[in-house]
């Protein structure tokens, strides 16, 4: 959360948001929303370092309409421990939000499609 809502073009909802609240910020504000939902798939720890893979989940918000899924990974040869580990996922998930804006344009242009 925190490193999306550094970004000068996300803002993160509240915590608890109610639909209807949300749609009224939403639209006072001219933003769309989205929701992101990330977890890990692998995390392997062994001999020749951490290897991460973890999936992304981008639903509209707040109505939850899925858009686009998005897969990353990270490894770090000779990585140990948890803040190598840390990392590794944090990696893997820049990895899979680079491809956030052409996951949402495709998936602007399907639901456009008639």
């Amino acid at each position: 959360t925190a490193a999306l809502g550094a970004m000068s073009e996300v803002r993160v909802a509240p915590a608890g948001e109610a639909p209807a609240r949300a749609q009224a910020a939403l639209a006072a504000s001219g933003l769309r929303g989205y929701a992101i939902r990330a977890s890990i798939e692998s995390l392997v720890e062994d001999a020749a370092g951490v290897r991460v893979k973890v999936s992304v989940v981008v639903s509209t918000y707040p109505d939850e309409a899925m858009r686009a899924i998005l897969r990353g990974s990270a490894a770090l040869p000779g990585g140990r421990g948890t803040g190598d580990a840390q990392a590794v996922v944090e990696a893997a998930l820049r990895s899979a939000l680079r491809r956030l804006d052409g996951a949402l344009q495709a998936a602007d242009a399907r639901a456009a499609a008639p």
